[in-house]
């Protein structure tokens, strides 16, 4: 006895599936803000990467010499502003992208030194050739 099953257009998925992203966000600067503060700004994922709509983007930070204290910030931005740095201290920043579906691959670590001045400058980071 032979057996056949009709598919029903009904039965399709109506909207494409969503994974997480297989990129990470690329070209991370970070940019004094104050002695305590820090701007942290990313490139978006290449469009081919993202697996659908990116939701969030989590940066996660956390001084050198304390490695126990892991912090994340979320943002639906490609920047954002971490407060409460302490100044003079180094920190190492990465930063990973979310779809509906979850976290994908966490960015390359950028490292950052805290800067005990009132001047407003820029410290130029350089990433990584990941090309």
């Amino acid at each position: 006895m032979r057996s056949c099953v009709l598919l029903s257009p009904y039965a399709l998925p109506t909207s494409p599936l969503t994974i997480v992203p297989a990129g990470s966000p690329k070209n991370i600067q970070v940019t004094y803000v104050s002695d305590t503060s820090a701007r942290v700004s990313w490139d978006e994922i290449e469009p081919g990467l993202r697996n659908g709509q990116i939701t969030m983007y989590q940066v996660r930070y956390q001084d050198k010499d304390n490695s126990i204290d892991l912090r994340a910030d979320n943002t639906s931005e490609t920047s954002i502003i971490l407060e409460a740095l302490t100044p003079g201290a180094r920190y190492f920043i990465q930063v990973v992208a979310f779809t509906s579906a979850g976290a994908g691959p966490t960015s390359y670590r950028q490292s950052y030194n805290s800067i005990q001045t009132s001047e407003s400058s820029t410290i130029p980071l350089s990433p990584p050739n990941t090309s």
